[in-house]
């Protein structure tokens, strides 16, 4: 019998009794798969379906520009490459992002390429999220994890930059490199989580950097891991004392003029320039992941703090070695951007608190008045002092022996206070945020964008979400039913996904060569759009002569930074600018839409380095002005813009108006 079975070979070399052994064990894992699939697709369809509405696409915004501008600079260098920003590049040296979108850019446009490149980022942001929640916590409390990750608030530094951006930007990409690097570290794999920082660091050096930090404190203890960062340190202090490219940069002391400059530009390389607010949401995130890295324990205990220890890390690095000491390779890495990591782990780990300390008999009261004083942190925007109250009474209250000893019903009480204060600074959060929408003129998809993006739906969300984990509904008996909505769902946020009007940005609809032809053709050089960002780029596919979105960059290029002032300074007397221009913070009262005169235009036209036109908008119902002979561009959507103060007045733009400098009038004329 035994010798029939061993002769019994399969052509494949495996033997019948092992085939079918094989074959059942392949049976059970797929119907094992097939089980947890059909378990979890109703929530998985609702996670992203509102991670794809809690994350839209916006269009070529923001640093969108700029990358997708490297682009279009690097296939027409004649052309935009000679736009005064990308002769002066000091950035995009360090990333092989531009070089991977570039195929994009070329078969399929400027607007396609971005939509597609901001596609996968917001995938590769909800796959990071995901996988991380499922190192975190199993079941149910994955989804609560994620659906918090989609809504709470996730700024950083001054508030001005924001984690899993859709955006065509390679943040996105790299965040979720090292995302996923935690979660592999987590789950005790080294040399995938090296593997993917590698790739972040690929992408965007100054945000991996955060993650090659979390590493060497993970593996602190490995010999090997010490002695490598001490071989670093010193290699890159003695090519420093060499004079060795980029890391000369370590002992230069960055000049007074340029760092003035900077700083009053772009208030946000310096920790020390920062408001209140945005000290108080860094108090608030660093107890919330304090109090949860105590939850956890084993790999996800360590990760957590040494997120935590790095991201402040960074930030005393950038305060002492950039603010203090000047050095102008701290000021260009920008440390404090660590804290990208604090601000995206804080969702995940303010879910953890709401599954620990939300319902769980072992905390009691203690546990619940953390967790209130944690969500007044989060969700009523305190400033640095009510901040650190906050933050300092959730941990007493969790680490603390005091509140064990304190009866529930004080605690009790004590919770419910401060729940009701949240209340009433959300009140009036909605109240603000209610008359901005009034003022508003953009309908009610600008209105559901701006209450996701500003995460003025954040606390709704998160209480509805928990109360579905704590009370553990059950699907409905008709799962099929379940599943077609959550299928509908999910396919109605990618119909969404990509609907917002495009009144703000008609960047993504490409160059329009009907746009001023009677004073641009054949007349190569560049153009001032007066007001204008990126739309030379774009919509005409010419270099800008100054534009507010041509000193992004300037922190890498001193020459780049003292040829704009110049150019901004001559914009300034002439009109063309406000008043701002080198302070965009600074509030002022005066229209966005600025007042062109014919005598300032035959004035500006008359200079030697003049540019070949200048184009300026039309506000509706209003004139072109007089003496200005023009010609006339109707974009395809009107654009508004608002008033940089708080009186929130919107001014509709549906003409542009275009003059050729060589035939303006002549100042005096």
């Amino acid at each position: 019998m035994s010798l029939q079975v061993t002769r019994d070979v399969t052509r494949d070399g495996i033997s019948a009794p092992r085939a079918n052994v094989a074959a059942a064990g392949a049976r059970a894992r797929a119907a094992a798969l097939a089980s947890v699939l059909q378990a979890n697709a109703v929530p998985l369809f609702f996670c992203a379906a509102f991670w794809a509405l809690t994350h839209p696409y916006a269009g070529i915004v923001h640093d969108a520009r700029i990358y997708i501008g490297r682009v279009m600079a690097d296939l027409d260098p004649a052309g935009l490459g000679r736009d005064l920003m990308f002769v002066h590049d000091g950035q995009f040296a360090f990333s092989l992002f531009p070089l991977i979108i570039r195929g994009l850019v070329v078969h399929f446009g400027p607007g396609a390429a971005a939509k597609i490149v901001s596609g996968l980022g917001c995938l590769c942001s909800f796959v990071a999220a995901l996988v991380l929640a499922a190192q975190l916590v199993k079941g149910r409390a994955v989804w609560l994890l994620v659906i918090v990750a989609c809504v709470l608030p996730h700024a950083y530094g001054s508030q001005i930059f924001q984690t899993a951006e859709t955006l065509a930007v390679p943040r996105p990409f790299a965040e979720a490199a090292v995302l996923l690097s935690l979660a592999a570290l987590i789950s005790g794999r080294p040399l995938i989580a090296i593997a993917l920082v590698l790739i972040g660091f690929a992408l965007h050096p100054i945000m991996a950097l955060a993650g090659a930090g979390v590493l060497a404190l993970a593996y602190w203890h490995n010999w090997r891991v010490i002695a490598a960062a001490l071989a670093a340190g010193a290699c890159a202090l003695f090519f420093a004392l060499l004079g060795v490219p980029l890391f000369d940069r370590l002992l230069v002391k960055i000049d007074s003029e340029w760092l003035d400059f900077l700083l009053h530009l772009n208030s946000y390389l310096s920790p020390g320039l920062w408001t209140s607010y945005d000290w108080g949401a860094i108090a608030a995130q660093t107890a919330i992941i304090a109090i949860a890295a105590d939850l956890l324990a084993g790999p996800a205990r360590r990760v957590f703090f040494a997120a935590l220890a790095v991201g402040l890390g960074g930030l005393v690095a950038a305060i002492v070695l950039g603010d203090m000491a000047g050095s102008l390779l701290a000021v260009q890495m920008q440390f404090w951007r660590a804290i990208w990591l604090i601000a995206a782990l804080a969702p995940f780990a303010y879910g953890l608190c709401v599954i620990r300390l939300g319902a769980d008999a072992t905390h009691g009261w203690s546990g619940r008045v953390t967790l209130a004083a944690l969500s007044f942190g989060l969700f009523a925007n305190p400033d640095l002092i009510v901040a650190l109250a906050a933050a300092a009474l959730a941990l007493i209250t969790h680490f603390g022996r005091v509140t064990k000893t304190i009866p529930a019903r004080y605690l009790a009480a004590l919770a419910t206070a401060i729940v009701v204060v949240m209340l009433i600074c959300y009140a009036h959060a909605l109240i603000d945020f209610e008359r901005f929408l009034e003022k508003s003129p953009e309908g009610v998809g600008f209105a559901v964008y701006c209450a996701l993006h500003f995460s003025v739906a954040a606390l709704p969300v998160c209480a509805i979400a928990a109360a579905w984990f704590w009370a553990k509904p059950r699907l409905p008996a008709a799962r099929p039913l379940a599943l077609v909505c959550g299928a509908a769902a999910a396919a109605a946020a990618v119909l969404l996904w990509n609907a917002l009007p495009y009144t703000s940005n008609d960047l993504a609809l490409g160059r329009d060569k009907n746009a001023f032809t009677s004073i641009l053709d054949d007349r190569p050089g560049e153009v001032l759009w007066v007001g204008g960002t990126a739309e030379s780029w774009y919509l005409l596919g010419r270099p800008q002569w100054a534009s507010a979105l041509q000193p992004v960059s300037s922190v890498f290029s001193r020459p780049l930074a003292m040829l704009w002032r110049e150019r901004a300074q001559i914009l300034l007397d002439y009109g063309f600018a406000p008043r701002n221009i080198f302070e965009p913070r600074m509030l002022i009262d005066v229209s966005a839409v600025l007042n062109v005169t014919a005598e300032a235009l035959a004035s500006f036209c008359a200079r030697d380095d003049a540019p070949v036109a200048v184009i300026f908008p039309v506000e509706r119902n209003e004139s072109v002005p007089e003496g200005v002979h023009a010609s006339i561009w109707t974009p395809p959507h009107p654009r508004f813009v608002t008033d940089n103060n708080e009186k929130m007045v919107w001014h509709e733009i549906d003409r542009y108006a275009g003059v050729s400098c060589s035939k303006a009038p002549r100042a005096g004329g």
